[in-house]
């Protein structure tokens, strides 16, 4: 995730996990993201959110409105592990095997484990 840059140095602060699966901040120039961007040469089906890069700008020209409601439930469907945007959709029958939320840690953490074992 890119939360920082700087137009001078044309360069990027990002923050995610490094080759040695530790969550960690670094630096690329506008160069190498835009290269790793343009290459995007990773097996879609294999990895499906490959496509769903999405690149997100604020619109200065937009009313943003706060919705403590919105914050209030999506901290609770945090903490209890669900997505009742989920259940809301008419058309779609919710997922059984996603998970939410604050369980996503411990998926993560299995996740990680199984994938060191098979670059060992």
């Amino acid at each position: 995730m890119i939360y920082g840059y700087d137009n001078d140095k044309k360069i990027y602060n990002v923050i995610g996990y490094n080759d040695e699966f530790i969550y960690d901040t670094s630096i690329i120039t506008y160069e190498e993201f835009k290269n790793a961007f343009i290459s995007n040469d990773v097996d879609k089906e294999e990895n499906p959110w490959a496509d769903q890069i999405l690149m997100l700008k604020y619109n200065h020209n937009a009313e943003y409105t706060f919705n403590l409601q919105l914050v209030k439930d999506s901290i609770a469907d945090y903490l209890d592990s669900k997505n009742h945007y989920e259940s809301t959709n008419p058309f779609k029958n919710p997922s059984t095997n996603k998970v939410y939320g604050i369980s996503t840690i411990n998926k993560l953490m299995e996740y990680t484990a199984e994938y060191k074992k098979t670059i060992v």
